[in-house]
């Protein structure tokens, strides 16, 4: 019984470790927005010209509604692309799990 007990409760460690994993956050910088859009649940999602540095779903960037910064990170995005300036910044959290790319800062050159 002592050893199950052991055995159940180094079981239960690792398991919990490993949903522990956080939304590694990616910088980039010199970039430019290649496509740009906005559906349903979704204000922001965008694609850069030059990639990504990490593996995004869809390979998107996205800004979910939930995020109550969306609006402003549309704008700056939407005033970047009609005139065709660089990103000087752009900064995106990705979820290993989901490998969802999303949003935390942007700004222009």
């Amino acid at each position: 019984m002592k050893r199950f007990l052991v055995m159940f409760f180094i079981l239960l460690a690792i398991t919990v470790s490993s949903s522990l994993v956080y939304a590694e956050r990616i910088t980039q910088t010199d970039v430019t927005i290649d496509i740009l859009g906005s559906h349903w649940d979704t204000p922001l999602y965008m694609t850069l010209i030059e990639g990504f540095d990490t593996t995004c779903k869809f390979n998107l960037i996205y800004c979910k509604k939930v995020n109550k910064d969306c609006p402003f990170y549309y704008s700056t995005a939407l005033a970047a692309k009609l005139t065709n300036r660089k990103l000087k910044e752009i900064r995106y959290e990705h979820d290993p799990d989901t490998d969802y790319c999303d949003l935390v800062l942007i700004s222009i050159q």
